[in-house]
């Protein structure tokens, strides 16, 4: 079975205004980059 993992991410303007962003983890390369590294270094997870 494939699972799409989805993470949130919060940000605010200048403003202090909050936003909430979801995004499928793929899509954001600098965290899609460490998920694999930690992968790779932890053999337990499948990726």
């Amino acid at each position: 079975m494939d699972v799409e993992k989805i993470v949130t991410v919060y940000a605010w303007d200048s403003d202090a205004i909050p936003s909430i962003y979801r995004h499928y983890l793929y899509r954001i390369a600098s965290l899609s980059y460490k998920e694999k590294q930690s992968c790779y270094a932890n053999s337990f997870f499948t990726c």
